[in-house]
């Protein structure tokens, strides 16, 4: 009905998740994405867990992204490191649905 037939990313994988755009809640696109990694390293440093990174999420800095967000994990950082172990967890849900 909105053309989103087929779309992968819309699969729910957490029923009581982050809202999606697509009126859902808890989609794949939100927890297994670009956007969704750095959405998640935001909120972490929101609820205080990683004030280390305040810096980094401040939306005015260019250089906050997934991308440095992975290259923390890569180092050690534990809330990077939960962030994709979150990542992985929504992959593997769907992987063994289909």
């Amino acid at each position: 009905m909105t053309g989103m037939a087929g779309e992968l990313g819309h699969i729910n994988v957490e029923p009581d998740g982050p809202p999606c755009k697509c009126g859902s809640r808890g989609c794949l696109e939100q927890l297994a994405s670009a956007t969704a990694i750095k959405r998640m390293a935001a909120e972490t440093v929101a609820t205080g867990k990683a004030p280390q990174h305040r810096r980094l999420a401040m939306k005015e800095d260019p250089e906050f992204s997934s991308k440095v967000v992975y290259e923390m994990a890569m180092q050690g950082d534990a809330s990077a490191l939960e962030i994709f172990r979150r990542v992985g967890n929504a992959l593997g849900i769907v992987l063994s649905r289909y």
